[in-house]
């Protein structure tokens, strides 16, 4: 059998199965028992990392005091008595247009 020749068969049982640099491997499903390397990286190890980290992360937004969080929109309410009022903008426009 030479090295070009092409093999059509069912199920094939080995160890390891090594291609040429320039090999390409096509299937539907690809189980790995332990390791399933992408060049050195450990493609189940990579993916535990990225689990344990994302599970760190905070799931839901929760709102704090005086906050609102509606859909998409995040607002405040309330507030205290060192509000802005309109006139404090109109103080700053006109010093800002000076």
């Amino acid at each position: 059998m030479a090295s070009t020749t092409n093999i059509t068969t069912g199920t094939i049982s080995c160890g390891n199965i090594t291609g040429r640099d320039t090999a390409t491997f096509s299937a539907q499903t690809v189980k790995a028992g332990t390791n399933l390397l992408y060049g050195t990286t450990n493609v189940g190890t990579k993916i535990a990392t990225i689990e344990t980290s994302l599970n760190g992360k905070q799931s839901t937004l929760v709102a704090g005091d005086n906050i609102n969080i509606n859909e998409n929109t995040i607002s405040s309410t309330g507030g205290s008595s060192s509000d802005i009022t309109q006139e404090d903008l109109v103080v700053v426009i006109s010093l800002v247009l000076l």
